[in-house]
Parts: C-alpha cells; sequence; structure tokens
C-alpha cells in the first residue's frame, strides 16, 4: 500500500476494504465496485487491475494494516470536494448493501470514515 495513490486508488482501496469486512467479497459486493467505479472513473481503463491489486494488498497485508493505510489518508479524506465525499459515500454505502446484509463491523468502518468526510 502506497502513500502516494491517486484518488481514485484510494476510492477502490476503502470499497474493496468496506467489502471485505465480514471476511469475504461476495460477488455482488464486488460487481457493484466495478459498477461504480465505471461510473465513476470511466477515463480509467485499468480498473479492473485496480480493484484486483487493492484486494490483493488487503489480503495480502491483513485487514489491521489496510485499516492504518485508510486512517493514513483520512486527511486526504476530508480535503476532498463536498461532490467527492458524498460520491464516496454513496459508493460506500451501495457496496454496503451489495450483499443484502449489513454486520457490525460494515457500519463502524462506514461510521469512522463518513466522521472524517463530514467535520470538515
Amino acid at each position: 500500500m502506497q502513500a502516494d495513490n491517486s484518488q481514485e486508488e484510494l476510492f477502490l482501496f476503502i470499497a474493496v476494504y468496506v467489502a471485505s469486512a465480514d471476511g469475504s467479497i461476495h460477488t455482488t459486493e464486488l460487481d457493484t465496485i466495478h459498477a461504480k467505479a465505471n461510473e465513476l472513473f470511466p477515463q480509467i481503463e485499468s480498473l479492473d487491475q485496480m480493484i484486483l491489486s487493492a484486494e490483493a494488498s488487503i489480503l495480502r497485508t491483513g485487514r489491521e494494516a489496510a485499516e492504518k493505510h485508510i486512517e493514513g489518508n483520512l486527511e486526504t479524506l476530508a480535503r476532498l470536494h463536498p461532490a467527492q465525499k458524498a460520491s464516496l459515500l454513496q459508493f460506500l454505502f451501495d457496496v454496503l448493501n451489495a450483499d443484502g446484509r449489513v454486520n457490525e463491523e460494515e457500519i463502524r468502518i462506514i461510521r469512522k470514515l463518513r466522521s472524517a468526510l463530514t467535520t470538515s
């Protein structure tokens, strides 16, 4: 996980992290990530590779390291334009709801991110 990720890479990393909060990434969550990423970032041809890279990074380093990576980028997220913040939150809520189940870990993550995005 690099600190100098692009905004798009960071969005995708966070989305994959949220999707994996219950211990696995469901097909519906992955489909949602792909669909939303294509809507938000139509100019990026390597979205599939970026999503796979985020998933591999989380699997390789573990959830604790992944969460620290996200926490290390909270200030970056806080500086986003309000429309970008809204897009990220909607993206995450779509991923959160994609498998039809929401667990406590997913709620904790979303609350933490929403707090970081709405307090600035």
